[in-house]
């Protein structure tokens, strides 16, 4: 039998990462992350912050950042890293690999899209919006060197895979 929720221990792990990163952009000790949408606007940072506390949390599970975009009425695709920039679409999240077996599970702090939106995100599917590039990848294996400021358009896009490009896939399960 699959299971049809994600470990419990990923869960805590993005309601974690929200306080704090709700704290830090609002400066509000006593948040409802439940209804606080200022994390809007941050997703590089969002998507980074979340990947490096999977990477350095008591887990095993592999964290990729996401490069990818939010589907609307005017934009349902996105083939290449340019079209999704020149879209203003372009959305980041994380998808974490698990330890023992091919399965995913995709972690966003602040959803975008019409169901969730601004809402934390911790599921075996992405939101229905979501979308991944098809032309060019939109994993990139989390490595501490990597800074939210290598996620904020094209020329740093096209940087980090010319500096990194081992870092890059189009899947983390057929690695």
């Amino acid at each position: 039998m699959t299971d049809t929720k994600p470990p419990r221990h990923l869960l805590e792990i993005v309601l974690e990462t929200r306080q704090r990163e709700l704290h830090y952009r609002t400066g509000q000790e006593d948040i409802d992350i439940f209804e606080s949408n200022g994390l809007d606007g941050w997703c590089h940072e969002n998507a980074h912050a979340l990947a490096e506390r999977v990477y350095y949390g008591d887990t095993e599970w592999t964290p990729y950042l996401v490069w990818g975009g939010v589907a609307n009425e005017n934009y349902n695709d996105f083939d290449t890293i340019v079209d999704l920039e020149h879209s203003g679409r372009a959305h980041f999240w994380v998808e974490v690999l698990s330890p023992d077996d091919d399965r995913t599970v995709v972690l966003d702090l602040s959803c975008e899209g019409d169901t969730k939106y601004c809402q934390p995100h911790c599921g075996y599917s992405t939101p229905d919006a979501y979308r991944y590039m098809c032309s060019e990848p939109s994993y990139i294996l989390f490595d501490p060197q990597i800074e939210p400021d290598d996620l904020l358009g094209v020329p740093e896009y096209e940087h980090l895979r010319e500096a990194r490009p081992e870092l890059f896939c189009s899947d983390p399960t057929s690695n």
